[in-house]
């Protein structure tokens, strides 16, 4: 009862408090969790709430999820579902002509036959929605995939694709038996530190004798506004980056780049990253500042507009709370830190 007391006390507090995350400066946990390779999400949540950051990650704490079969296929496992069906249209055009040079009819045909199989084989293993629902879903999903895949046109000569290009030893023992564009178990390490970063690139294109590269990171939900100008939104965007961190390393002779996001709901609108070696350079200069912060021992929690925020409890996330602590995390973060968090 006196601790629950006493939090509720902090809470309504307007300095930080060991209830909001203060911890013992370079606390061997904190320091920990760098000796670990760092994937986009992980990073995300560093930058933008280093507070679900330590629960996650340090604490290992998750949020209960219980998926019943409803009518409708949950937001992130329609992405899964687009992201499989483009996964197994590129890899079999490409075991034969090639995926850049597939015409539309062929790209149809191996979209049908990635349907084909998650129609069968997922509600092996997942919750779906009943069988008739089930199957206009993943047709909706082939109409996205389809359009991603056919909205532009490629003129380069002997270029490769592939998808779900591990890096920083991401790959899992099948994939190391496949053809792939480097060493997936060759690390990656962000400029500047000892910080390992790995991933899963969606898809990758290289041109003939490696003179060109170009990553896609696909995404199924809603455009933000003015995507045009986004470079990491606020930490909330990092493929795009560690994308091209991935390829600059791995594929050193390869001088020209481009990284996309490619967002696949009517109309299909693609937006390369500008700078990429510019946004690396300023990712990881937040990284290593956020890094120091954090195992100084102030844990604060995240003040980006993170509706979904990891871990969020009823009263103490609501949005009261970060107006009263706003002031004082600005002050434990530090100015430089601070001035990230605002970044497009």
């Amino acid at each position: 009862m006196s601790a629950a007391l006493a939090a509720w006390h902090d809470w309504g507090l307007h300095r930080l408090t060991l209830h909001d995350g203060f911890v013992g400066a370079q606390h061997p946990l904190l320091s920990a969790l760098f000796l670990h390779p760092q994937s986009p999400t992980s990073l995300s949540r560093l930058l933008r709430d280093p507070l679900a950051y330590v629960w996650y990650y340090a604490l290992g704490w998750r949020d209960l999820v219980h998926k019943e079969r409803g009518l409708v296929l949950p937001a992130d496992d329609m992405g899964r579902l687009v992201h499989e069906l483009l996964r197994r249209a590129v890899d079999h055009l490409e075991a034969k002509s090639g995926f850049t040079v597939a015409a539309r009819h062929e790209i149809e045909d191996a979209l049908g036959l990635a349907s084909a199989h998650v129609v069968a084989h997922w509600p092996l293993v997942t919750n779906v929605p009943p069988p008739v629902l089930w199957t206009n879903t993943v047709r909706q999903a082939a109409a996205m995939s389809l359009d991603g895949l056919t909205f532009e046109a490629f003129t380069e000569a002997g270029t490769r694709s592939w998808t779900e290009v591990a890096f920083g030893g991401e790959a899992r023992p099948a994939e190391r038996l496949t053809s792939r564009p480097w060493d997936p178990d060759q690390p990656v390490v962000l400029p500047g530190t000892d910080i390992k970063i790995r991933g899963s690139i969606d898809r990758l294109d290289l041109r003939a004798s490696a003179v060109a590269v170009r990553v896609t990171d696909y995404k199924t939900g809603q455009r933000p506004k003015s995507p045009e100008g986004m470079s990491v939104a606020g930490g909330a965007e990092l493929q795009r980056v560690l994308y091209s961190l991935a390829c600059r390393q791995l594929l050193p002779d390869t001088s020209r780049l481009i990284a996309r996001l490619i967002y696949l709901r009517s109309p299909v609108q693609l937006y390369a990253l500008k700078d990429p070696d510019g946004a690396i350079d300023r990712v990881a200069a937040w990284v290593k500042l956020a890094r120091s912060v954090l195992e100084a021992g102030v844990v604060y929690p995240g003040v980006a507009n993170m509706p979904q925020r990891f871990g969020r409890i009823a009263l103490p996330a609501a949005a009261r709370y970060i107006e009263r602590k706003i002031n004082a995390v600005r002050q434990a973060a530090g100015q430089e830190l601070a001035a990230y968090w605002g970044s497009k």
